[in-house]
């Protein structure tokens, strides 16, 4: 098998992978279907969890994420978008970074304007960086409008998903068939992971877990009967619920491009 046909097709479960995570978070969002088969969450639970400021600061950076997305969508698909998305999440990050991290970023910026053409057939490896006009970032896609209203924290963590599912589709392309390429997809991959998915599922984990034992402490008189107390009940539940966000929901998607073979690493560990 070539390197190409190898690298289109993990590349395919990367992005099929992450579009279903995509799905299953607004579904659940929506309160459409049960996280994990196991507990219905509504809005107004995850609502309650969270102090109104967080979900308004969360809102606000995931908006600004969001219509920075749409200038990504108008691009060429394949490895313009590739590098594209790989720096608007750079310029993400280094917008939203904490004040030490930000002025650490800062001395790394490079002192000069965006580049205004960008060789999608180059072969070289994605390198984003945060570039600079005297003391000031100047990005080349994130996108800051002020926003005079308080943002639905709801409808902003749909248009995302959806936002986000779209730009996924633009790397099933075959200019991303190059290892420099394919491997930044990774690297795309991961920071989204870690900005979005990773989040809401460690937050929806743990709160359906709260919800299940408030609704097994209204049934003591049944555990006395079984034998079995509730910690023994919640600790088995959170074993095997912690098992099913590994398999659903926590990727093994990192992989070495390279002698026609595909490296699985689980990218949660240490390797």
């Amino acid at each position: 098998m070539s390197t190409s046909k190898v690298t289109t097709s993990q590349i395919e479960y990367v992005v099929l992978k992450r579009q279903k995570n995509f799905d299953y978070i607004r579904r659940v969002h929506e309160g459409r279907v049960h996280w994990l088969n196991v507990v219905l969450i509504t809005q107004e639970d995850i609502t309650k969890i969270h102090d109104p400021n967080v979900l308004a600061k969360r809102a606000e950076q995931w908006f600004y994420l969001g219509v920075s997305l749409a200038k990504i969508l108008d691009l060429p698909n394949g490895a313009y978008t590739v590098r594209a998305f790989s720096q608007l999440l750079e310029e993400y990050e280094y917008h939203f970074a904490n004040t030490a991290l930000h002025g650490f970023k800062f001395m790394m910026t490079k002192a000069q304007a965006p580049p205004t053409f960008h060789d999608a057939s180059s072969t070289d490896p994605v390198k984003p960086i945060i570039y600079r006009s005297g003391k000031t970032a100047v990005y080349e896609y994130l996108t800051t409008p002020n926003v005079p209203f308080r943002l639905d924290y709801f409808q902003v963590v749909f248009s995302l998903c959806d936002m986000l599912s779209l730009v996924y589709t633009k790397f099933m392309d075959a200019t991303c068939a190059v290892p420099s390429i394919s491997e930044a997809i990774i690297k795309i991959d991961a920071k989204v992971k870690h900005n979005l998915v990773s989040i809401l599922s460690r937050e929806i984990t743990s709160l359906a877990l709260s919800i299940l034992k408030q609704q097994f402490g209204q049934m003591h008189s049944m555990f006395a009967a079984s034998g079995m107390s509730e910690e023994e009940f919640l600790t088995l539940f959170s074993d095997d619920l912690n098992a099913n966000v590994a398999e659903t929901l926590t990727d093994r998607e990192a992989f070495q491009v390279g002698a026609g073979k595909l490296s699985m690493v689980d990218d949660d560990e240490d390797v």
